[in-house]
Formats: structure tokens, sequence, C-alpha cells
């Protein structure tokens, strides 16, 4: 992950990384922790985006073309899904 803290830039480090910045005093816990949650709601927002163009572009698309509800609804119910099996870290 990349990390952009007190206008400095770190480059690819991983919660290891992270917390060394930590024990090295570069970061607090504090700090480290908002980071790595930032980094995990990021990566689910990036695989869910991954989904949504592979699986549900295409059906909202069909279904705006077709204007039929039955259409419009299975493109929801394909995106609640999407969200049912990548749910936002907490």
């Amino acid at each position: 992950m990349d990390i952009d803290h007190a206008g400095r830039q770190f480059i690819c480090y991983d919660q290891d990384g992270i917390n060394d910045l930590v024990t090295s005093g570069v970061l607090t816990q504090a700090e480290a922790g908002s980071i790595i949650a930032q980094a995990e709601i990021d990566a689910v927002l990036k695989a869910r985006e991954a989904r949504y163009k592979a699986e549900t572009d295409g059906m909202y698309l069909a279904a705006q073309y077709s204007g039929d509800a039955a259409d419009m609804q299975a493109w929801k119910d394909a995106v609640a899904q999407i969200k049912l099996d990548l749910p936002k870290p907490i």
C-alpha cells in the first residue's frame, strides 16, 4: 500500500512495514491504525469496482435500454450480491 502522511510518501508498505514505522516513531499507533483501516476499505472498494465492471455494467446498460423493470431488478440484485460478498470493513 502507498501511504501519504504529513507531506511524505511511503511506497509499498505492508502491515509489518507500517508497524516498523510505529516502532521507529515515524507514525503513532493511532495513525497506523487509521492508515491500515483506510487501506482495507480501499481494497474492498477496488475489488467491488472490478466486479461491478465485469458483472453488472452490462446488465445496467441492458436494463436502461430495455426499460424492463425485471432487468433493472436483476441488476440491483447483482449489485446487492457484490456488496454482500465484499462488505466494507468496520
